[in-house]
């Protein structure tokens, strides 16, 4: 009988990559092999000051030996001791090492020994071919100057990381490290004359594509007082964007130059465009195309753009053309890539028309390169006119517009029978960023609008939201149902017909469940599309964050194919689907933040002793309420802190003594925050809670963290049966909460045990009785108590097999007297679209803060961003009654992000 297979290894959370400073560190490395010698090499190269542990007698590889004669490394002639570890580093770090390299056979005791110790001492230690006995792992690595590139296969096949690492570095252009050094030139070299003209601030850090804001692209009108802040490092932010990385290789330091001279250049560039054309300079003319390049994938351009890009001397591109288009352009010919960024637009497609008159003049061919079609909103015809005022007839060659390619890559049909009969093409920003006139809802037509998502939340809003100045039809009622039906209208009917301009024609506005789509990168392979409604896509492009180019298509078209429920279906690229709010954050926390303001807004609005106006009776706002009271009447601020609703602590307290309460305090870490304001954020939470309470104390803190989602499958051991823990378990949605674990990020232990530092110091000072944390599986708890001076008495688990737990969880909890407790909070318990939608002054909002500025004195604009949540019960001992139970939501507003 065939013996059964071993089962699969437990699977492993991600390692969080870093880029550590070895500069002086001390790095002990065990062993005498060849490895040994490796290791020792890659130290020194790091600037590191390695010492080797081997036995006196042992024979050393010719290598390492010369670099042991040269100085370079420190061999100590003996076995290894256990105070090495303690003894032979730097002075500044009580001469602990900084990291250990054994290099002896996995099944080698010591190297067994010098794990579990490294671990005790939290000293970074790597084990050869044992991923088990270490805690970090060395990269397959590949470097050009300040540019390096690392890969891992956590520990699953170091050869294929070394096959991956050479597969990229191939595909990478030469010299790439010295383009990054003369581009840190550049940036340096704007960020001092901008010091100097106090213009700036200290230069931003690395940003990746994945932390990119949605703001990237947002519109800098003229009147913006701080665009020339940042419009230098804008502009320089976006050649590093959308430069083929070829020619950011290529530059050199006349290039640096050229590139810094030619931003002060923009008044010349104005008087050459203005230059006449005598045809006296130039005697030789050449020729200008104004080519389309289609969506992005460069199988789409047309044969007449491909040839007259093969024969081009100068191409002039939009920012937005992708590098794979781009790297069709000869060797011989130019490139320039358009400096268009928000509010530089004109002055930049001045440039270019200078450009390319240039050229022409010049006997080159110019091929203008535009994204799209050069007729569909890219200001072809504009530049057609421009070079037939100069003597010049431009070629236009079409391409394959994204406004209607873009929606078939995402599988939407933009015209289906029965669904949608036409197809309406708009813009998203006027000229110089004004506003267009939004399009009226009809049911069976689908829109584009291309150049819309700097200014989303704008335009959603004049879909949806009536006119203030012509009144509204709602989804397609008639102008006065009232009439229509032939009765008379309302006193408040009245009231908007005579505010209404009567030559102005009512718009029917778009309902707020229109199903819509934003589709980024169209064709080309990191297209992504979120697909969504009205309502909730703004919510959803802060959340994930810009990608350009991009465009939004409305209309129940975009169901045919995908339905809300279905996942990945767009073979270009994958789809995000989101969902509803209330399967994305916790239906009691908003429920109970609202009830509470609306109460307040209530109590605000009785003690109001000015004589209704007119305009008071005849408008409404949600939860019943006739018109929203001004905030200033129902929240309170204290220095920067605002409170939402006001806050009277004078009723603060418990109605008995503290000794017959058990108070428990469960605080949730939102994603994306530092463990240093983590331990601020600990802190806050305590001191709001016991000021609420009236208490010097609390008896149990349970930590929550992002991501961190107990799953009983993989925690399962046994099959069939459990056991029964503690508490009274709601329905709980599967489906829900495992979108929600997969919106965070798992934290990772460094962050996770850094935090609970000020919880046990809180537990020291005698404000915190025990201590917890939530969803915690056996190997991550195991793991967990080993850095733990205070161990956690609690652990809260959310299972979702019929209040049952697995026996090894069980029995882990037993041995290490961990009390096992259930609840039912959601995992992503404040989402950015929740707590927006909570207090922005739109329709079902309590209207504290306004996305698109304030519109009343007393309403406040900007960026909202999630905190921290803490949720508190007081339960009275003897009665096992809920006394005093509540939420504290925490936001932050960024005014600059409005």
């Amino acid at each position: 009988m065939p013996s059964p297979s071993p089962p699969p290894p437990p699977p492993r959370s991600p390692a969080l990559l870093t880029a550590v400073d070895s500069v002086s560190h001390v790095h002990l490395i065990v062993g005498c092999n060849p490895l040994a010698g490796a290791r020792c090499a890659r130290s020194v190269e790091v600037g590191a000051r390695p010492k080797l542990v081997a036995p006196v007698d042992a024979a050393l590889p010719h290598g390492l030996q010369q670099r042991i004669d040269d100085g370079q490394v420190q061999r100590l002639p003996r076995d290894f001791l256990d105070d090495d570890l303690r003894t032979l580093g730097r002075e500044e770090v009580d001469h602990v090492v900084d990291a250990v390299f054994v290099t002896l056979e996995r099944t080698h005791p010591l190297s067994i020994r010098i794990s579990t110790l490294c671990r005790r001492l939290r000293i970074p230690v790597n084990v050869t071919d044992a991923p088990d006995l270490s805690t970090f792992t060395l990269l397959s690595s590949y470097s050009d100057g300040p540019v390096q590139i690392g890969v891992t296969t956590s520990g699953r096949g170091c050869k294929l990381a070394s096959r991956i690492r050479r597969e990229v570095a191939a595909a990478l252009p030469p010299r790439l490290g010295a383009a990054c050094e003369r581009l840190g030139t550049i940036r340096r070299r704007i960020w001092e004359e901008d010091y100097a003209a106090d213009l700036a601030q200290e230069p931003d850090g690395d940003e990746d594509e994945g932390a990119q804001r949605a703001n990237f692209n947002q519109l800098v009108t003229a009147q913006d007082r701080d665009a020339a802040r940042h419009r230098r490092m804008r502009w320089l932010g976006q050649i590093c964007e959308y430069w083929p990385l070829s020619r950011l290789a290529a530059i050199d330091d006349d290039d640096v130059e050229r590139l810094l001279h030619s931003y002060h250049d923009e008044r010349g560039a104005a008087d050459a465009n203005d230059a006449p054309d005598d045809g006296s300079a130039q005697p030789r003319r050449g020729r200008i195309v104004l080519a389309g390049s289609g969506p992005g994938h460069p199988d789409l351009l047309t044969t007449a753009t491909l040839k007259a890009i093969l024969k081009a001397d100068l191409v002039l591109a939009d920012k937005l053309v992708p590098e794979p288009v781009l790297d069709l352009v000869p060797r011989r010919a130019t490139i320039y890539i358009a400096r268009k960024f928000p509010g530089n637009a004109d002055k930049a497609q001045d440039e270019l028309l200078r450009m390319g008159l240039d050229g022409v003049r010049a006997g080159k061919n110019v091929v203008r390169l535009k994204q799209g079609d050069p007729f569909v909103y890219g200001r072809g015809a504009e530049e057609q006119a421009f070079f037939r005022e100069h003597g010049h007839d431009a070629i236009v060659i079409p391409g394959i517009t994204s406004s209607l390619s873009a929606p078939l890559f995402a599988g939407i049909p933009p015209t289906h029978r029965a669904v949608a009969d036409q197809v309406l093409i708009c813009t998203g920003t006027g000229r110089r960023g004004a506003a267009p006139d939004p399009p009226e809802y009809l049911p069976t037509r689908t829109v584009v609008f291309l150049m819309a998502l700097h200014r989303l939340s704008a335009l959603v809003a004049s879909l949806t939201e009536p006119d203030a100045d012509c009144g509204d039809r709602s989804h397609g009622d008639a102008p006065n149902s009232g009439e229509a039906e032939g009765r008379a209208p309302a006193n408040g009917d009245d009231a908007r017909d005579r505010n209404r301009d009567p030559h102005k024609v009512p718009r029917r506005r778009w309902p707020g469940s229109t199903a819509c789509a934003v589709i980024e990168r169209a064709s080309c392979p990191d297209q992504r599309v979120i697909r969504t409604s009205l309502e909730y896509v703004c919510a959803a492009v802060e959340e994930e964050g810009s990608r350009p180019p991009g465009l939004l298509v409305v209309g129940e078209s975009c169901r045919v194919l995908c339905q809300v429920e279905q996942r990945n279906i767009v073979h270009a690229g994958p789809s995000i689907i989101r969902r509803h709010p209330a399967e994305r954050s916790s239906v009691e926390l908003i429920a109970s933040l609202r009830a509470n303001i609306v109460a307040a807004q209530e109590d605000a609005q009785l003690t109001d002793s000015r004589p209704p106006s007119h305009d008071d009776q005849t408008s409404s706002e949600p939860d019943g309420l006739s018109k929203r009271p001004p905030p200033q009447t129902w929240t309170s601020r204290e220095d920067s802190t605002i409170y939402v609703p006001a806050i009277d602590w004078s009723l603060s307290g418990l109605a008995e003594e503290r000794s017959q309460y058990d108070i428990t305090v469960k605080l949730f870490f939102l994603p994306d925050v530092s463990p240093s304001l983590r331990c601020m954020q600990t802190k806050d939470a305590i001191d709001l809670v016991v000021k609420e309470l009236g208490v010097p104390s609390i008896d149990l803190l349970i930590l929550s963290f992002p991501g961190v989602v107990f799953n009983s499958d993989e925690e399962q051991e046994n099959s069939g049966g459990g056991s029964t823990i503690k508490g009274n378990r709601a329905p709980h949605d599967a489906a829900a909460a495992a979108a929600a674990a997969a919106a965070a990020t798992v934290e990772d232990m460094a962050t996770m045990v850094k935090t609970w530092r000020t919880a046990e110091k809180l537990h020291a000072q005698g404000i915190v009785g025990r201590l917890g944390v939530a969803e915690f599986n056996s190997r991550r708890m195991e793991e967990f108590l080993r850095h733990t001076k205070v161990r956690p008495s609690v652990n809260q688990i959310n299972v979702r097999d019929c209040c049952t737990v697995p026996r090894s969880l069980v029995s882990f909890a037993k041995r290490e007297q961990i009390e096992l407790l259930a609840h039912n909070d959601c995992p992503n318990i404040l989402p950015p679209g929740a707590s927006r939608e909570l207090l922005d002054d739109g329709k079902g909002g309590v209207g504290v803060v306004c996305s698109e500025g304030p519109t009343e004195p007393d309403v406040l604009a900007g960026r909202i961003e999630p905190q921290w949540v803490v949720k508190y019960t007081a339960v009275v001992r003897d009665r096992g009654v809920v006394e005093n139970k509540g939420y504290f939501a925490v936001v932050s507003l960024d005014e600059d992000g409005a």
